[in-house]
């Protein structure tokens, strides 16, 4: 989060208080989650958003996939949106991963090796 977002959301203003209430509403509405992810191209954060109309045969399996691994309690966290791993141990896999990208000639292997060492030394 950028800190434009930490200020917006520590505000104590009841305006900015209702304002993000209500953005929060609006945002999270079966709505607005059907019309910014049939135009992104993911699924909506709310499960109870009907797929069959409108949405691709990959999203309606994302949601199908999304929630038999709930039922199952087989669901992985995702590195990406820093739900796993603490911030500055993700910035030192991204790195390392950025850094293979950028280096035609660095082996998988040097490169799995590089991400570990990167990470460990965040302990």
């Amino acid at each position: 989060m950028n800190s434009d977002s930490v200020v917006f959301f520590k505000q104590k203003d009841p305006d900015y208080i209702e304002g993000q209430k209500l953005l929060a509403s609006i945002i999270l509405s079966p709505e607005f989650q059907t019309i910014f992810n049939q135009t992104k191209g993911s699924i909506p954060a709310r499960l109870d958003v009907d797929l069959s109309n409108g949405f691709n045969p990959c999203q309606q399996l994302s949601q199908k996939d999304l929630q038999a691994s709930i039922a199952a309690g087989t669901l992985v966290r995702s590195m990406a949106h820093n739900m796993t791993v603490p911030q500055k141990v993700r910035g030192a896999i991204m790195d390392s991963i950025t850094e293979f990208v950028a280096t035609p000639d660095m082996s998988a292997q040097d490169a799995a090796n590089a991400m570990a060492d990167a990470a460990e030394a965040q302990k």
